[in-house]
């Protein structure tokens, strides 16, 4: 089936139609008709020339308007496509953008809000005492308002901080202790906030730190500190025993005991067997141990008997000294006289000067020494042969006799004792015994009146060696001759008391 071109309607034969000239015809004839309408080529060119004439000067008009002082980088569409990304819908785009942006409020606000943000100022001021001024400028401190700091000198020490004159606010590391030496270094920024329940500025994110020295850190260890990073110098000791000696051991300052350190003990070490005076780790010697190398006591027989010693070599022992300290005691024997003296050998042993050593001899009376002498305090009683001295008869008259005294009176040989008698005068309280030669002769007893007697009486005529006479009174006794009357000189005989 035909159909009908757009433009001149020419029937278009469909490819099973026969031709028909007569179609062909008519669609000749409108082409004709329609050429024939048309510019000649000569004029239509002309007419395209003037138009493209009119047209670029229209059109560089427009386009020179459109660009106008645009650069020269974005005065073409391309340049513009480009700057544009290429977006056909860049207007609905900047749109969209444009309204999820902050309004200048929101922007102006953002801007002084240095709790979300970080202002940057370098600081001012003297070491220790910091000082920035941020823009904005904010108002007040509040809880977590935030600086970026860029310190200008080292610290030496505490610091502090003033933010816009708000005051000087001190600064803490990230621990919360103080800044020291070198703490915060010129050249570095820090960024700090504050903490308005303490009123401190602190360092956030800050590293290690303090002020530990490479002699306080294990050697070959490293740490960051204040100063930066050091490396350890400080030795190493594994464990060791001490065992104590005359010398002091000492271990060094500074070293790290990597093993326990063991002071060896003993368990000798008491009191009990450190020499008195002497002190050993702190241990005072004991009173009683004391060094017997030079002592001069080694035989037993030079201590009391009951008490004990130790000799020379450090044993024990007991003494065996006789003690003769408790009452006078004989003497072995007499070792022998000199003039005026007599040597007595005591028994061996100990005498404390109380008491005496002493030889017996029954003959060591004073009736056997002369009257007048004394020997060893012993005063002679005995009267010398001479019984006819003036000197004697003087002695014996009315002589007062002591009690228990012997009256010893030594008759010669060739003196006739025969009517010799003697009296006493005053009161006889006790018995007197008289004695010749030894052998009882005639007792008076206590009758309380004056005796007169004969000593011999009737039949004398013996003539005795020694007459002694024994009494327990005090009595004044005259002993006379040939019935010689008391206070008569001659022929008396006398005696000694």
């Amino acid at each position: 089936m035909s159909t009908l071109t757009t433009n001149l309607n020419l029937v278009k034969p469909a490819l099973t139609d026969n031709a028909d000239i007569t179609v062909i015809n008519t669609n000749m004839d409108l082409i004709d008709a329609a050429i024939a309408t048309k510019e000649t080529p000569i004029g239509a060119q002309a007419k395209a020339n003037t138009a493209e004439t009119n047209s670029k000067g229209y059109t560089d008009t427009k386009i020179a308007a459109l660009v106008a002082a645009a650069p020269g980088a974005l005065d073409t569409l391309k340049e513009l496509s480009d700057a544009l990304g290429d977006d056909p819908n860049f207007a609905t785009t900047m749109t969209n953008l444009i309204a999820s942006k902050a309004d200048q409020t929101t922007v102006t606000a953002h801007l002084a809000d240095n709790v979300n943000h970080v202002p940057y100022s370098a600081a001012t001021g003297a070491a220790n005492t910091y000082i920035v001024a941020l823009n904005p400028a904010p108002t007040s401190y509040v809880d977590g308002i935030a600086v970026a700091i860029k310190i200008n000198v080292n610290s030496t020490g505490a610091s502090t901080l003033n933010v816009n004159g708000l005051g000087a606010k001190t600064i803490l590391d990230s621990l919360g202790n103080a800044i020291t030496s070198g703490g915060l270094k010129a050249g570095i920024i820090y960024s700090m906030r504050y903490n308005s329940t303490t009123g401190n500025f602190i360092v956030q994110g800050k590293g290690g730190g303090g002020n530990a020295t490479a002699a306080q850190l294990l050697n070959g260890a490293t740490a960051t500190v204040d100063i930066g990073q050091i490396t350890g110098t400080m030795p190493s000791k594994s464990a060791q025993t001490y065992t104590p000696g005359t010398a002091a051991q000492t271990i060094a300052a500074g070293e790290y005991l990597s093993g326990a350190q063991t002071i060896a003990g003993d368990a000798n070490l008491v009191t009990s067997n450190i020499k008195k005076g002497i002190s050993i780790f702190g241990v005072s010697g004991k009173s009683t141990v004391v060094d017997v190398s030079d002592t001069t006591v080694d035989t037993v027989g030079h201590v009391l008997n009951g008490l004990n010693f130790y000799g020379s070599d450090g044993n024990k022992y007991a003494g065996s000294m006789p003690n003769h300290s408790s009452a006078d005691s004989p003497a072995n024997s007499i070792a022998g006289t000199g003039a005026g003296r007599i040597y007595v050998r005591p028994q061996a042993g100990y005498y404390d000067g109380s008491v005496a050593s002493y030889v017996d001899d029954g003959n060591f009376q004073p009736y056997n020494i002369v009257f007048g002498t004394s020997i060893l305090g012993i005063a002679g009683s005995a009267i010398p042969q001479n019984f006819y001295s003036s000197k004697v008869s003087a002695l014996v008259q009315n002589a007062t006799i002591t009690p228990i005294q012997v009256i010893s009176v030594a008759g010669p040989g060739t003196l006739d004792w025969a009517n010799t008698y003697f009296s006493v005068s005053g009161a006889i309280s006790s018995v007197m015994d008289i004695y010749i030669d030894g052998t009882l002769f005639t007792t008076f007893g206590a009758n309380g009146a004056g005796i007169y007697s004969y000593l011999y009486g009737e039949g004398g005529g013996s003539t005795p060696t020694t007459v002694n006479i024994r009494f327990t009174t005090s009595l004044v006794v005259n002993l006379y001759k040939n019935n010689s009357t008391a206070g008569t000189a001659s022929g008396q005989v006398g005696y000694s008391n």
